[in-house]
């Protein structure tokens, strides 16, 4: 498996950032799904067997814990890494061009890192204007 660089992902998302056009990141993980995985995550802590397997109220969404979201999303495979990234871009110029410009941005750095060999990139353009 490809062992990764310790802060891959906030690397890549300052170079994202800064390609002309991306006028915003969004999450890679659906706003609900966070929200429900928190929520799930801090009810399982409470029917761990360290609570004696006793159920206690599960805390409501507004009490879980808020989980930063992940603008940029990399995964190690045997293959190589997979980085996906979901952008909001201008409308002044084409998107298609833009997301040409993240994709290289992105490729750059990780040839630079030696990951570029089978890296799969991909770049969602979430929203335009």
């Amino acid at each position: 498996m490809t062992t990764l660089p310790a802060n891959l992902a906030g690397d890549l998302a300052v170079i994202v950032a800064a390609v002309p056009g991306v006028q915003a990141l969004y999450s890679t993980r659906p706003a609900l799904l966070a929200s429900a995985a928190a929520v799930v995550g801090k009810t399982v802590e409470f029917l761990t067997p360290a609570s004696g397997g006793r159920q206690f109220d599960a805390p409501d969404a507004a009490t879980a814990e808020v989980v930063p979201p992940q603008t940029v999303r990399v995964d190690a495979t045997d293959d190589g890494i997979g980085v996906d990234v979901r952008i909001g871009v201008s409308d002044v110029e084409s998107a298609a061009d833009i997301c040409r410009r993240v994709h290289d941005g992105i490729f750059q750095h990780l040839l630079h890192n030696d990951l570029g060999e089978g890296a799969a990139i991909t770049v969602t353009v979430a929203r335009i204007g």
